[in-house]
């Protein structure tokens, strides 16, 4: 995770408004979490400084995270960034990722959660509403674990859900039954290793790749922006790769990353 330390600061420097807080906060969509770092205004306005993402979620199937990286880089710049000019760092979730944290100015409407006191500002029909999402989770794993026999609790865990594993998916351990929803397989072009629901429909083809077949597909004028995307540092080509496709930022990462991968 590189980090444009020179273009962060110059960009704070060309701010308008005060600068009142340096703000982290969790995304994250069907390509994974990442965390978004900006600056926040006295007009209440945030500006985009730099994007943390360190790998798909593939990797909590493989135990990688927690501790998340993309929120300990995050954590580091911010605070560093906070001390040198004098201003509060606000991330209300750096532990774990949650995308129903309030903003800096939305905090005083936040209430924290139940278990883990992170701050939440949910929608009212929130199924699990005064808990964030990991808490929730947690919870139902210890009250389903709370069931189990001395047997189920000596077999090895399911990497996908952590129930007591029966059969193998590509040599993981898995459950019965995300044994019967998955599908583990290799992408059709670079063979990598892939995961999905046997219930959705899936191209067999990984999202770098699907990613590169979006950019041959572009008109010349378009892929020329893109081209010059790889070598404006990672916020500014983020933010013209969603000019032009009008993608989520973790998206653009993703085509970003291929762009300065390849030759196109």
């Amino acid at each position: 995770m590189p980090i444009d330390r020179e273009y962060i600061l110059s960009k704070i420097a060309e701010l308008e408004a005060p600068l009142v807080a340096i703000e982290a906060l969790w995304d994250g969509d069907t390509t994974g979490w990442c965390v978004c770092l900006s600056a926040i205004t006295s007009d209440q306005q945030f500006h985009l400084l730099t994007v943390f993402q360190d790998g798909s979620d593939l990797r909590l199937f493989h135990g990688q995270v927690p501790p998340w990286p993309e929120a300990r880089a995050a954590q580091t710049l911010g605070n560093e960034l906070a001390q040198q000019f004098g201003v509060a760092f606000y991330f209300p979730s750096p532990e774990h990722p949650e995308d129903d944290c309030p903003s800096w100015w939305d905090r005083d409407k936040g209430y924290p959660c139940r278990r883990c006191q992170i701050l939440l500002l949910q929608s009212d029909d929130c199924p699990w509403r005064g808990i964030c999402h990991h808490c929730h989770i947690e919870e139902k794993r210890e009250q389903r674990e709370a069931s189990w026999t001395p047997e189920q609790r000596a077999r090895p865990r399911c990497f996908l859900c952590g129930n007591p594993a029966t059969n193998e998916l590509d040599q993981d351990p898995v459950c019965t039954t995300c044994f019967e929803r998955y599908d583990v397989y290799n992408c059709e072009k670079c063979q990598c290793r892939l995961m999905a629901l046997k219930s959705r429909h899936h191209t067999g083809i990984c999202s770098s790749c699907k990613a590169l077949m979006l950019i041959e597909s572009l008109p010349d004028t378009q892929r020329k922006i893109l081209q010059k995307a790889k070598t404006q540092g990672l916020v500014r080509g983020i933010q013209t790769i969603r000019s032009v496709l009008n993608c989520s930022i973790p998206e653009a990462q993703d085509i970003l990353g291929v762009l300065k991968s390849n030759s196109i």
